[in-house]
């Protein structure tokens, strides 16, 4: 049986990294059965932290600011509307009310009481709401995407929430007010998945269209467009949102950017103990091996293959790495620029995503020594940074090197 050694990126501790690794393990079961992956946890041990307590900052706070502050940090990922949407899921609801309590013009023609009922925050579309989740296909597609825990507990959180029921009551509705109820549900199980123990879910650009689309139907309203009067609204509030984020904030962002700034300084400093470390997983792991490192993980193990020969590591894996940027930099720690990759470099895949800013491609700089494979999630950075690891097309590729 062929193990995989999953050597994670920056930023990877505790809970974080756990819940990742079954996401992953799940996939592979799924694509891979025979496969076994294994965990290899350098940053719970090795990462970087503020040893000192954070004695190097003029003020600091330990908790980093209000948890309101770090489970909207925790959500800001994805395109520049659903980053606004995952940190206040009701923002296109409140639009709605504001259109239609100032006489903005709605999306389209309105869909009229009847679809409504009486003003009864109940009825109507808010209770349509509440049954989603007995839709088999929906159903099924939020368990697959380990989201459906928080589904119901967000449907009432939208559904009860005053914004809600002040767009359920305007006499003339914009159109688009069933997606934009189906994208306020879906933002804000993101966001409670968020502030739990794992920490951020990676869906999909692709996902999230499906899941809109299925929850619009589901409502009531057919296939309208999501690109409707509200969304286009909060288009503006998402550019205006970016301007007012910042503020005295530096407790929050060290605690956010240490462990990722961090690492990466650490590693290109000190980089023996996390290279000895991933040595000491192959040495504990069943051979053959796979040795899959995603973004810093990969560069540590492209690194120690390249220094040392570990017959038992049939392949070399890197998803969303910077190894050959590094190399070209003459920056790669243990490879000057120029010189060949050596024999004791296995068979190399590079995994990367086209929107990905830290991902590259080796296949030009390694010429003959490495096979780069496109895995586009359809998302915009930083989410695609990690969303290989929620992508079915990775996992396809990923079969076809296990065999």
């Amino acid at each position: 049986m062929t193990s995989v050694l999953f050597v994670h990126g920056i930023g990877a501790r505790g809970d974080k990294y756990a819940a990742l690794f079954e996401r992953v393990r799940g996939s592979l079961a799924r694509s891979s059965p025979e496969v076994r992956l294994l965990p290899c946890r350098w940053g719970d041990r090795l990462g970087a932290t503020l040893n000192a307590g954070g004695d190097s900052l003029p003020v600091y706070e330990p908790a980093g600011g209000s948890a309101d502050d770090g489970r909207a940090a925790e959500a800001e990922w994805g395109s520049s509307q659903w980053l606004l949407l995952e940190a206040d899921p009701l923002h296109e609801l409140r639009l709605a009310v504001a259109a239609g309590a100032t006489g903005l013009p709605s999306s389209g023609p309105s869909l009229g009481q009847g679809l409504f009922g009486p003003p009864d925050p109940d009825a109507g579309l808010a209770e349509r709401a509440t049954r989603l989740s007995e839709d088999p296909l929906l159903a099924e597609r939020l368990e697959v995407l380990r989201i459906q825990a928080e589904f119901e507990p967000a449907v009432a959180d939208v559904t009860g929430a005053g914004a809600t029921r002040d767009a359920l009551r305007l006499p003339d509705p914009p159109a688009d007010l069933a997606p934009t109820l189906a994208r306020a549900i879906l933002a804000q199980t993101l966001r409670r998945t968020a502030a739990g123990p794992g920490g951020p879910v990676p869906v999909l650009a692709e996902d999230r269209v499906w899941l809109v689309a299925a929850m619009t139907e589901l409502l009531g309203a057919g296939h309208l467009s999501p690109l409707g009067g509200i969304w286009a609204l909060s288009k503006t509030a998402a550019r205006t949102a970016w301007k007012l984020r910042g503020g005295n904030r530096r407790s929050l962002i060290t605690d956010a950017a240490y462990p990722f700034a961090g690492d990466v300084m650490l590693y290109l400093s000190r980089g023996e103990r996390i290279r000895e470390f991933i040595a000491a997983c192959c040495r504990d792991a069943e051979p053959p091996i796979v040795l899959m490192g995603h973004s810093l993980g990969g560069i540590a193990a492209l690194d120690l293959l390249a220094t040392r020969h570990l017959p038992e590591v049939r392949a070399l894996v890197t998803v969303g790495s910077q190894g050959p940027l590094l190399y070209e930099l003459d920056a790669l720690p243990s490879l000057p620029y120029g010189t060949p990759l050596p024999a004791s470099v296995p068979p190399w895949t590079n995994f990367y995503d086209p929107r990905d800013l830290l991902s590259y491609v080796g296949e030009r700089v390694f010429p003959g020594r490495v096979t780069d494979v496109s895995v586009p999630s359809g998302n915009a950075f930083p989410a695609a940074h990690g969303d290989y690891f929620g992508n079915p097309a990775f996992y396809r590729g990923l079969a076809e090197i296990l065999g």
